[in-house]
């Protein structure tokens, strides 16, 4: 299982995602967490078999798609060295803001 990171401004969105759901109702927050976490595991099994949206940029959209909207935007680190996640993004946001964050 290839090692991951978060882009700083990936990590604050995932924590402000969690913290809305907590706020909506105590534990749905905590339940996003978890999807997205085991979506990261899956991410870094098997990185390739997500597809390609822009780029050397790939994004797998978190299921259920009834209960989340959101999508988790990453890279292949070079020669296999890890994953970067560079985006927690909900689906309703401005598509692609987070593609400046592929240059840093």
């Amino acid at each position: 299982m290839l090692p991951y990171e978060f882009h700083p401004l990936a990590a604050r969105e995932l924590d402000e995602a969690v913290a809305h759901y907590e706020a909506i109702a105590r534990g749905k927050g905590l339940e996003l967490a978890d999807e997205i976490e085991s979506l990261i595991e899956q991410i870094c099994l098997y990185p390739e078999s997500a597809p390609i949206t822009r780029g050397n940029i790939r994004s797998i959209v978190v299921q259920p798609t009834s209960r989340w909207q959101f999508t988790v935007h990453f890279s292949i680190k070079p020669e296999g060295a890890g994953i970067r996640i560079l985006a927690v993004a909900h689906q309703k946001r401005q598509p692609f803001y987070w593609l400046e964050r592929t240059k840093q």
